[in-house]
């Protein structure tokens, strides 16, 4: 029989035997990770085997790169920096900091770039593990994985996480000063809570169901200037929206993107109560005027060091500093430029010809010539950038939405059946558009996408097309004034209209048209998709001819979203709770011919075939908006 003293052996044996064991798993598990390192980049684990320099490449990558992108510069950087030197930091931001910018300085290393996305992953995967208990840090690393998927274009993921980041913020109350705090971490408190909403206004597109963080729930002065902040020295700005004299000399770049923003955002609602007649005409025309007075007001409201000339240019060309700046100017012509669009006929968000002919002409031609006034001048900006230096990189992803809108403006109303700008002049603007995305295309998947269709319409240009579109160099048959687009002509899937002779275009990008072509399981269309699907096996190839005359002509996989490995909770692999061998996309395939969405909510104003392909997509994402205003 064992004795007592024979059983504390055995247990004592057994509890050193199981700690060898562990120590044994450990090493296995460190020894795989440095087995797995095939480049300086890959071998980065936080935990095991930190290496500063790396660490360090990509923390100077997100101050070079990401933090001057208008209203992402809410990490203060000496407190970040000393807080990671001392082993302080909060590992989920770090990771999450170096996930997002693998891609600047490794933007051709597809090894480091899968890497960088299990970098992502992971994060993410903290993050959710710690919603009941968020700290600042975290909402900021979940804002920088949320433009990671906007970037990479994971869209369904963003909306997710977007949402989560508004939610937390507003569980910390970071919408309200707290006069206990320091300035610097109310500073920070403040920026993060503008951040939220500015990214809101971008891929919301004016639209409710998409909007998390409504202005008015923000109850917050503005950022201030980033000396003050970087140098924490306490200074009082003004709200969003002041209540008497503006106060507008401790106001920086940030401050003045969110305003900018704001009033776009605005501006976009306004679009959808116009297109959508949810107002009468004469309604919405005083509302125009009183945004077109707010825009005035910001624009004076500058100081002098912030105005655009090729002076404060060339002052910021080679610093972090140049992207807020040329945004901000952007931004500013954009809004002017969105601001007319629904008389441009044709274009999706522009009103029917039969209505724009009901209007006085002198407002219609008013109107567009506004339009294409402030379209040349964002062209005019992108000129004054690449002249200064064409190695330039204006790092903020957005900046290809308004070179795109602006790219589609000049190619309509610059053609001569509008202002017939000379030819020469039509397509050095047009080629400035692209030219200044040619490094940001290298980076950023969805610039590169729209940067073909500025291709297209420099192509179309110089072959001297009638009615362009991204699409029309496609079809090399299509010609202006073919059949295809003579009255009466009914092609697949299109309703009839009885405004053929101005085809509707793809003019405009927002991320909700990449939303809208997100495909979700529903339990309940089960069996009607099985018998649909059915149904296309008894019909032969008459469905597959169908689809491939709406399929946009060179269509590739090349820019669809970039995989994304689900991550079950129960598996916990290195601590991060990610398995390593799963792999699988969580997303749809993006196919580019479904950014050109299929608007129900337009009737009877729908697309041309031939001059911006469609998918039909689901219509509950295309209702009519309720009243904005």
């Amino acid at each position: 029989m064992a004795s007592a003293t024979d059983f504390r052996i055995q247990s004592s044996t057994s509890v050193r035997g199981n700690s060898e064991k562990r120590a044994e798993l450990k090493k296995s598990v460190l020894n795989r990770d440095v087995s797995l390192a095939h480049s300086p980049a890959s071998s980065l684990s936080f935990e095991l085997n930190p290496n500063k320099t790396i660490l360090k490449q990509h923390i100077d990558a997100f101050f070079d790169f990401v933090y001057p992108i208008p209203c992402y510069a809410f990490v203060h950087k000496a407190t970040f920096c000393q807080s990671w030197a001392q082993g302080a930091h909060n590992p989920r931001l770090l990771k999450a900091m170096c996930g997002l910018t693998a891609r600047y300085i490794a933007s051709g290393d597809t090894e480091r770039l899968q890497q960088a996305t299990r970098w992502i992953q992971e994060a993410e995967m903290q993050l959710l593990m710690r919603l009941s208990e968020p700290s600042m840090s975290d909402i900021e690393a979940l804002m920088l994985t949320t433009l990671d998927h906007i970037i990479a274009r994971r869209f369904s993921k963003m909306l997710v996480t977007a949402c989560l980041a508004a939610r937390l913020a507003f569980m910390m109350r970071l919408n309200y000063d707290d006069g206990r705090l320091s300035f610097l971490t109310q500073e920070r408190r403040r920026r993060l809570m503008w951040a939220i909403f500015t990214m809101e206004t971008l891929y919301s597109s004016g639209r409710m169901e998409f909007t998390g963080c409504p202005k008015d729930t923000i109850h917050l002065q503005l950022p201030c200037n980033e000396n003050s902040f970087t140098l924490d020295i306490p200074v009082t700005t003004e709200p969003l929206k002041p209540a008497g004299i503006p106060n507008v000399s401790h106001l920086g770049l940030m401050a003045y993107n969110v305003r900018v923003l704001d009033i776009r955002d605005r501006i976009q609602r306004l679009s959808h109560t116009i297109t959508h007649r949810q107002k009468p005409l004469v309604e919405c025309v005083a509302l125009i005027n009183g945004l077109v007075d707010e825009l005035n007001v910001l624009r004076h409201s500058l100081p002098p060091q912030f105005t655009f000339d090729k002076k404060n240019l060339f002052l910021r060309a080679y610093t972090p500093q140049r992207t807020p700046y040329v945004m901000f100017h952007t931004w500013w012509h954009q809004c002017q430029c969105d601001m007319y669009r629904f008389t441009i006929p044709g274009f999706r968000e522009g009103l029917p010809l039969e209505e724009l002919q009901n209007l006085p002409s002198d407002f219609v031609a008013y109107c567009r010539d506004k339009c294409l006034k402030h379209a040349l001048a964002v062209a005019n900006i992108m000129i004054t950038v690449t002249e200064m230096g064409k190695d330039i990189f204006i790092t903020d992803p957005a900046l290809v939405m308004c070179t795109f809108h602006s790219a589609r403006v000049i190619s309509r109303l610059g053609s001569a059946r509008f202002a017939n700008l000379p030819k020469d002049v039509l397509i050095a603007k047009l080629k400035a558009c692209s030219d200044i995305l040619e490094t940001p295309a290298e980076i950023y998947p969805t610039t590169k996408l729209l940067r073909g269709g500025i291709f297209d319409l420099i192509h179309d240009a110089e072959r001297n097309s009638g009615d362009s579109s991204p699409l029309r160099s496609n079809w090399e048959t299509e010609q202006s004034g073919a059949d295809s687009d003579a009255p009466g002509i009914q092609r697949p899937g299109i309703q009839g209209s009885t405004q053929s002779s101005v085809p509707e275009v793809y003019s405009k990008y927002s991320v909700t048209d990449e939303i809208r072509k997100l495909k979700f399981y529903q339990e309940d269309d089960e069996p009607a998709q099985e018998c649909q699907n059915g149904d296309q096996d008894t019909e032969g190839n008459g469905t597959a001819i169908a689809s491939q005359q709406i399929m946009m002509p060179g269509t590739s996989k090349e820019y669809s979203s970039q995989p994304y490995l689900p991550m079950p909770q129960d598996v916990i692999v290195n601590g991060f709770g990610f398995s390593e061998h799963e792999s699988g996309a969580t997303t749809t395939p993006y196919d580019v011919s479904m950014t050109l969405g299929f608007e129900p909510s337009y009737g009877e104003c729908q697309p041309d075939l031939f001059l911006d392909s469609f998918m039909p997509l689901q219509n509950d994402w295309n209702m009519a908006d309720p009243g904005y205003f």
